[in-house]
């Protein structure tokens, strides 16, 4: 049976007696629109029917071509569903139960979905952890920053149609939480997709502080979309068209992108995520309840979130 093969490959100088030498024939790269396709004839791979993947196409088929011809050949590799994007600096503790979770979601795509880790210099070993996941994640590490910066860097190196913004400190409450979040998203053609906020440590105090955020969230579709950064789920084509994070808006910069949003675009998904409560550790239950309270009230103002509010100063 011939073979065919891209033009600019050499063939192997002797015939082979089995069908090993297919797998050494090169691989494919990325071509135009149009491939001159050779024949490879059957002696050179010793008699047998070999079955070639085409990586730019991402199918497998026989090829009888017993002459030179020209085929249309699509150009780039069809984009997958979900890039998931992770902004993280020394989560060597927590993210590890992050990665654990999203390996065990029902996602069907989950073991190929792209994580993207950036890290914003860890000193603590964390993008060393992210990386021993490879054998149940598909995971990668990138320079981050702030988590604007850190999305922003994830997001441009996404060719999916949607991209998920997830904290390193969370956990998705239910296996299903992911796939869940995409089914709504396709099912009525929503911009932005995020869930509820569940605080399972510290006292009731902070447990409530979580809740009356998730309550927010509801509430905020009535008027202008609030999505809690720790949980995005975004259409990467309208998440490049409002121009991604702000790198200047270092508080609240979650509520800055997701208020751009129409509310008919913008939902909620059943269930919820798992965090801690060392945001209330760090700054105080009462700082980041002010916080929150005026920057819902100055929603309009851009010069209060790109105001240094010493968020990331604790």
């Amino acid at each position: 049976m011939p073979l065919a093969k891209t033009e600019g490959h050499s063939e192997p100088s002797t015939p082979s007696s089995n069908a090993d030498e297919c797998k050494r024939m090169p691989d494919w790269p990325a071509m135009s629109s149009t491939a001159k396709l050779h024949i490879v004839s059957h002696d050179e791979c010793g008699g047998t029917h070999c079955r070639l993947r085409t990586v730019d196409i991402g199918v497998q088929f026989l090829l009888f071509f017993e002459a030179e011809m020209e085929i249309p050949v699509n150009t780039g590799v069809a984009p997958s569903e979900l890039t998931i994007v992770i902004p993280a600096k020394n989560e060597a503790k927590l993210i590890p139960r992050l990665l654990n979770s999203l390996a065990n979601q029902d996602y069907l795509k989950m073991r190929d979905t792209k994580i993207l880790v950036a890290d914003a210099g860890s000193t603590d070993g964390t993008s060393e952890i992210v990386l021993g996941f490879h054998d149940r994640l598909n995971v990668g590490v990138i320079p981050g920053g702030l988590p604007s910066v850190g999305r922003n860097a994830g997001a441009a190196l996404t060719r999916s149609d949607y991209v998920l913004f997830i904290d390193a400190d969370i956990e998705p409450a239910s296996d299903s939480l992911i796939r869940r979040a995409l089914e709504l998203a396709r099912r009525k053609d929503l911009h932005l997709v995020t869930t509820n906020i569940i605080c399972r440590e510290g006292n009731w105090l902070d447990k409530a502080l979580y809740f009356i955020a998730s309550v927010f969230q509801h509430l905020s579709r009535l008027h202008r979309p609030f999505s809690s950064g720790m949980f995005m789920l975004f259409n990467k084509r309208r998440f490049d068209e409002l121009g991604g994070f702000h790198e200047k808006v270092n508080y609240a910069e979650d509520y800055f992108l997701s208020k751009q949003v129409a509310r008919n675009k913008f939902g909620i998904v059943r269930g919820g995520f798992y965090t801690t409560n060392r945001l209330f550790r760090r700054l105080g239950r009462f700082r980041v309840a002010q916080l929150f309270v005026i920057t819902a009230f100055k929603y309009r103002s851009q010069s209060h979130f790109l105001r240094d509010h010493k968020y990331w100063d604790a």
